[in-house]
């Protein structure tokens, strides 16, 4: 597996240097296409008061997203020149307000798809769930970075949260080009009871390690403490290790036709200070 097409969101201005970073980085790597993805939000529909009946038309948001796309068109094409990588700049206008629906539909076509986080309510073109939204409806590996700004790239340790689930495996697999790489990279599970012999979750661990060398990469198990939060022990444990980059499950169910994260992926989401590449 490799990344040939990977897809850069960029309405996430305040971020966009180390989104571009850890884009050219990885496409530079792969010998990867970057599509610089910029959306342009439709107009808003409001009430002017209570006692309106009929909603007038709101093009703030369009008009500052307008005016902001020939600094970022020329952000985009200077990060991808000097990288010597090859990349379009797309400038889409979304049908809505919200801009998460057009990126997820871009993101189907990419191998690999990398987004700021977005925590703001007032960015209201991207919504408090912007992130969210791509990594769990557009079915690609979805790179978040982080807010403070910390890009992780070139990547020099890696962690892997991983417990056996379908999301785990499917995040690790989805993440073989960066971990090879990578020169270290760290399994954080959660400790087996060996009180009786070695357990089933120790075969599968070796097993797992096992796949990793016959692709070309080196891991090591490291404990990781589950009788708490597990978002939590995995922000810990991957600042401990000074970790550029944690790779882990995107986890969460369907209630009332809307997608719910788990736990520990809101935890990492909130608390992540290196980039984190999430798989559903």
């Amino acid at each position: 597996m490799s990344y040939k097409t990977i897809l850069a969101s960029l309405n996430e201005i305040s971020q966009l240097d180390c989104i571009l970073r850890a884009a050219t980085s990885i496409a530079k790597k792969e010998g990867a296409h970057i599509v610089g993805l910029y959306v342009i939000p439709g107009i808003e529909l409001k009430l002017a008061s209570e006692i309106e009946t009929l909603p007038i038309e709101d093009d703030t948001l369009q008009k500052h997203y307008t005016q902001q796309e020939k600094s970022v068109r020329s952000t985009f094409e200077e990060a991808v020149k000097e990288a010597g990588v090859q990349g379009e700049f797309q400038v889409l206008v979304a049908p809505w307000p919200h801009i998460s629906r057009t990126v997820v539909e871009e993101a189907r076509q990419a191998d690999l798809v990398i987004v700021g986080y977005s925590s703001s309510e007032s960015n209201r073109a991207l919504g408090a769930d912007f992130s969210e939204e791509v990594l769990s409806g557009s079915g690609r590996p979805t790179l978040v970075m982080p807010p403070t700004g910390h890009s992780g790239f070139p990547i020099d340790r890696i962690m892997i949260g991983w417990n056996g689930s379908r999301e785990a495996t499917r995040a690790i697999f989805d993440a073989i080009p960066l971990l090879k790489q990578a020169d270290d990279v760290l399994i954080a599970a959660e400790e087996s009871d060996t009180a009786l012999g070695e357990t089933r979750m120790d075969a599968r661990k070796n097993a797992l390690i096992r796949a990793l060398i016959r692709q070309g990469i080196k891991a090591r198990i490291i404990g990781l403490d589950g009788s708490h939060d597990v978002g939590e022990a995995l922000l810990t444990r991957a600042e401990s290790r000074r970790a550029d980059l944690l790779v882990m499950g995107a986890y969460g169910h369907a209630r009332l036709r809307e997608f719910l994260l788990g736990g520990a992926t809101r935890s990492v989401l909130k608390g992540m200070k290196c980039g984190v590449l999430f798989s559903h």
